[in-house]
């Protein structure tokens, strides 16, 4: 086990490709190591506060998820997470985007700048997932994002980007890469597909000493293949509008919806998601179904998991190493089980 008092040399290469990466379309300049994402957003929020103190308030996103510790599980917008737990009134909330809704960016900027004007001084950071991750795979254009995040700069607000999930999945190596969105962002946090956890800052949230430590960041083995897996995803042509893995989307979005025109007329709406993160909505969206469908999908040889909430959705996380072959694999058994739930 490798930590930042007793590092190797996997915990000095992951950490300095982490900033490679990160600094070639953002600010961030340097990467602290953990043990999760939990983690990770946990230094995230400290480093936020340190520099904006007094401020300690945090705007987030209704659905959002950031993990389970205390104050995670305060930040995650799913109260099944912390049945029991205390309030702290610490968090504010603003809806995600809706693409039904014409005025959906321009309302959620107004809810956005009222939580300011009713805290004035107190707003520590603004945290979002570049695409929903538990609150159901939905995805927003840059369009939306932009308007608040210039705001946040103005009102000297920490723009923290939680890639947890999206890191690596989207298509570019960071989601705000995907987005175009890097120059605004203060704090990013990564994990999941490194194989350890990460906070990445810029040079104003750099913290002070002894604001965050940790015995342990991860094992040799997790930070080699968390630096191998970036290696190979640089390398072998998975990036970008004509990469392998918006490739990989295109395909596994154009079956899901070529079951929902056929054979499963109606059964599969919405299908969305960025790069290998996908989602769509199943039957009624109700969570009965959603999870009995998931066993049944089980039964018939497909791991599959749910997100969001009314609708409940399945999501899939593509292996970056899939086939067209796999693809198909995938359609029959979504077919097969889709047509056992409708018997």
């Amino acid at each position: 086990m490798q930590g930042n008092l007793e590092p190797n040399h996997e915990y000095a290469k992951v950490t300095k490709k982490l900033i490679e990466l990160a600094s070639k379309n953002s600010r961030l300049k340097y990467a602290w190591l953990s043990t999760c994402g939990t983690m990770a957003n946990e230094n995230a929020y400290k480093a936020a506060r340190q520099k904006n103190t007094p401020a300690k308030l945090v705007i987030a996103m209704q659905n959002a998820f950031a993990g389970r510790s205390t104050m995670m599980a305060e930040i995650t917008d799913n109260p099944a997470y912390k049945e029991g737990l205390p309030n702290y009134n610490e968090v504010l909330r603003i809806p995600w985007y809706d693409a039904s809704n014409p005025k959906s960016s321009e309302e959620i900027l107004s809810k956005f700048k009222e939580h300011v004007a009713n805290n004035p001084k107190q707003i520590a950071a603004f945290v979002f997932e570049p695409m929903l991750g538990e609150g159901g795979y939905r995805t927003a254009p840059r369009e939306f994002f932009i308007p608040i995040l210039e705001f946040c700069k103005e009102q000297h607000i920490a723009v923290w980007a939680d890639e947890v999930q999206t890191f690596m999945r989207t298509g570019e190596m960071f989601a705000f890469e995907t987005l175009g969105i890097g120059q605004y962002i203060d704090l990013c946090t990564v994990a999941k597909t490194l194989q350890t956890g990460a906070t990445l800052y810029t040079e104003e949230y750099n913290p002070k000493p002894g604001l965050v430590s940790g015995t342990f960041s991860g094992s040799s083995a997790s930070l080699s293949a968390g630096y191998e897996a970036m290696e190979i995803l640089t390398t072998g042509g998975y990036l970008g509008k004509s990469g392998k893995i918006q490739a990989l989307h295109s395909e596994f979005i154009g079956m899901l919806n070529r079951l929902n025109e056929t054979t499963c007329k109606g059964q599969l709406r919405e299908a969305g998601g960025m790069g290998l993160m996908i989602a769509v909505t199943p039957l009624d969206g109700s969570k009965d179904k959603v999870n009995k469908l998931l066993q049944v999908l089980y039964k018939n040889g497909m791991i599959a998991f749910s997100c969001g909430r009314d609708p409940y959705r399945l999501r899939f996380l593509l292996p970056v190493i899939m086939q067209k072959a796999d693809i198909e694999a995938a359609s029959k058994i979504l077919e097969k089980s889709i047509l056992e739930m409708l018997q």
